[in-house]
């Protein structure tokens, strides 16, 4: 059974979602599945805007074909605005099927096309570049270039006939749509905002620079709908997601709040954070999580250091090294580029507690950030003389979080 819906005027959805898919990229968590964007503009011409993956690839053509054939139009144009396979998959199947279509895309994107398929289709191309516009009949669509949001030949899309904004993967989320597309379709909650935040820190997040730049260059239009490749269509929530981004970016945490990550083999260690947030919560501080490193998914913790402010780091000590599951997060979080937080450690050892100078030292390569010198070292167990050193640690992140 096919599925398209009219979105806007002229423009139909014709995407699909993986409901199956347990893994994004291979190594993200997705328990909600994935949504795979696409749509048609059905003007005097026809404008089929990026295509899917190959997991929802025959049901994706199915509602090409669908709409084309019950409105009695063939396809004229393909816009490729991001080259990513799990947008592309389908495009050699579409342009082989539609032998009359045109296709799209800038110099980057046909480097790209090349190198994923071997050929290019020259005597079909149309390269854009920046400002370039496409008259389709009452729509004309003006595309502008998006560098590194996430992969260097990204380009954006904005429709002066209905303000819609092709946005690629920018402005996306991680889950699987069940006929609801737009954010005025569902409860615009906080679940909802984690899925933004988790694929934003986890995809995006190392390029907060070409996000900024890539905002600024949206400003310029009036947007009304966007229209992402992953996740909701955005008509009452732009203003929410675009102030996010805006955080996201510049590395900004949403809350001062604590982010408290601990990594625990006896539940030593997990008794010293769980006293800690105890502590906190009685000093007066709101926003306060708790995370085993060992029992969360890095992605969803990397989400939750874009949301804090301030980070305290808990570790045992392991074979005279940082333990395995926090390391991970660690060069996670080093990849994703977070600045401007406050990090404060706690180690464990029974015979040789390092893990805070190590984890220190890992995090030094980042940028605007302090490193707390009031270690709390444990040694197997937490005792009575401890307390002097917990007390201080406290003081400061409360000082801190208040600022």
């Amino acid at each position: 059974m096919t599925r398209f819906r009219l979105v806007e005027k002229d423009i139909y959805y014709v995407g699909a979602s993986d409901y199956k898919c347990g893994k994004f990229e291979n190594h993200i968590p997705i328990p909600g599945g994935m949504a795979y964007n696409s749509y048609l503009l059905v003007d005097k011409k026809t404008v089929l805007f990026d295509t899917s993956d190959a997991s929802v690839s025959d049901k994706f053509l199915e509602n090409v074909e669908g709409l084309l054939v019950s409105l009695d139009r063939k396809l004229d144009y393909v816009v490729v605005t991001h080259m990513e396979p799990d947008h592309s998959s389908s495009l050699k199947r579409i342009l082989e099927k539609y032998v009359d279509a045109k296709v799209v895309y800038n110099k980057k994107t046909q480097t790209m096309f090349k190198q994923f398929f071997g050929f290019t289709f020259e005597e079909r191309e149309i390269l854009v570049s920046e400002g370039d516009k496409l008259d389709t009949g009452e729509h004309v669509l003006e595309f502008f270039m998006a560098p590194m949001v996430h992969w260097p030949e990204v380009m954006m899309c904005y429709d002066h006939g209905t303000k819609s904004l092709f946005s690629a993967d920018a402005f996306g989320a991680f889950g699987s749509l069940s006929g609801n597309l737009f954010d005025t379709e569902v409860d615009f909650n906080e679940i909802v905002v984690e899925d933004y935040r988790r694929y934003y820190s986890n995809i995006v997040g190392k390029y907060g620079p070409q996000v900024l730049k890539t905002l600024e260059k949206a400003s310029k239009f009036e947007i009304e709908t966007i229209l992402p490749l992953h996740g909701f269509m955005l008509k009452k929530e732009i203003g929410k997601i675009i102030g996010l981004y805006s955080l996201w970016a510049a590395y900004k945490s949403e809350k001062k709040g604590v982010l408290i990550v601990y990594a625990s083999m006896y539940d030593h260690t997990k008794s010293v954070a769980l006293s800690l947030a105890t502590e906190l919560k009685e000093r007066g501080i709101r926003e306060i999580k708790v995370c085993d490193v060992s029992a969360q998914d890095a992605t969803y913790l990397v989400s939750e250091s874009f949301k804090y402010s301030d980070i305290v780091l808990a570790s045992v000590t392991h074979n005279n090294n940082i333990y395995i599951t926090m390391e991970e997060f660690l060069l996670s979080l080093i990849s994703m580029n977070i600045q401007n937080r406050n990090f404060y450690f706690i180690e464990n050892g029974t015979w040789a507690p390092v893990s805070a100078k190590l984890m220190k030292e890992k995090l030094s390569v980042l940028k605007n950030c302090t490193f707390s010198e009031n270690v709390l070292t444990i040694k197997s167990s937490y005792k009575t003389e401890d307390k002097e050193s917990f007390d201080i640690l406290v003081d400061e992140i409360v000082t801190n979080v208040g600022k």
